[in-house]
């Protein structure tokens, strides 16, 4: 998928050359300075970059904990009528008192989601 900054990017190489060619016209013609005319238009054509926002960050252990559906369905199953808020303090709770061989095996998840991406 080729992103906005890529688009503008082309266009504004495609495009060069034929806003080169009107200037010179345009500076023969009214006996403008050419660099005069460079430095006005040119200069303000160039393209800003963006910073690329859709990349995802790196998962944490207790991030791939949070996501686990299987966590999450057995404290629905508990606290039916708990509000969102409740189920992630719920979830802290959990992670608190887990044994450091069940985090292990998020560290791990983790650690494959990370090296995916």
């Amino acid at each position: 998928m080729v992103t906005q900054n890529q688009l503008l990017n082309i266009y504004s190489e495609s495009l060069n050359p034929l806003i080169q060619f009107l200037l010179k016209d345009i500076s023969e013609k009214f006996d403008i300075p050419l660099e005069k005319l460079n430095e006005e238009y040119m200069n303000k054509m160039k393209v800003k970059k963006k910073r690329n926002t859709n990349k995802k960050g790196r998962m944490t252990s207790y991030a791939m904990f949070l996501r686990d559906e299987q966590i999450i369905n057995q404290i629905k199953e508990r606290y039916p009528d708990k509000k969102f808020g409740e189920y992630s303090k719920i979830k802290g709770e959990i992670w608190k008192t887990m044994s450091t061989t069940d985090k292990n095996i998020y560290k791990t998840k983790a650690k494959e989601y990370n090296d995916k991406l």
